[in-house]
């Protein structure tokens, strides 16, 4: 945060206030890139290992407070007033406790009832998909970036080895080779309109 101080006037966006750019900056800053992580210690052959699953736990739960951080900052630089960011957050606290509390066991039951029929497996990816999709329209209305509610999704799958491996095997090349160029592309988009 303290580098917005030196940066604010060159960097900032036009109509910009300095407390929304310089929690930007300090969230920003902080942000582990979790998937490059997660890359590189599978391609080295670490990510079984104990220091690389310490790694991706600590990477894991930075970017989860690093997300709700950022969550948090958007609804205070799209609000024109104080109330309207206290009600974004006060939805946001309540869809966050909606998905760890009710949504995430009731995951875990129906990955439970997941048998070896092809036709409920691919039924059970079609309702994650729909899922993750409506976790990110959720949060997109409720004022908050639509990645927010994508990556909670993403948070509160159970963690049972069958669901995971299933997910990979069937979601892994479409978003390492359609989804992922595309993210990045549309960041880099991103970060040329801001300057």
């Amino acid at each position: 945060m303290t580098l917005s101080l030196l940066v604010y006037r060159s960097e900032s966006p036009a109509r910009t206030s300095f407390t929304p750019f310089a929690l930007f900056m300090g969230v920003a800053m902080s942000v582990t890139a979790f998937p490059v992580l997660a890359r590189i210690l599978e391609d080295r052959g670490l990510s079984k290992t104990t220091l690389g699953g310490i790694a991706l736990t600590c990477a894991a739960f930075d970017d989860v407070t690093a997300w709700c951080l950022l969550a948090l900052v958007i609804a205070i630089a799209r609000a024109d007033a104080m109330l309207p960011a206290i009600i974004t957050i006060a939805f946001v606290i309540a869809f966050i406790t909606i998905m760890i509390f009710l949504v995430k066991p009731m995951l875990a039951r129906l990955a439970k009832l997941t048998t070896d029929d092809e036709r409920h497996r691919r039924g059970l990816v079609a309702l994650i998909l729909v899922f993750v999709f409506a976790s990110a329209l959720i949060t997109e209305i409720i004022g908050i970036h639509a990645l927010f509610g994508a990556f909670l999704a993403g948070v509160v799958m159970p963690a049972t080895a069958g669901v995971r491996d299933m997910l990979k095997a069937r979601l892994e090349t479409l978003s390492l080779v359609v989804l992922l160029p595309l993210f990045l592309r549309s960041t880099v988009c991103a970060c040329k309109l801001l300057y």
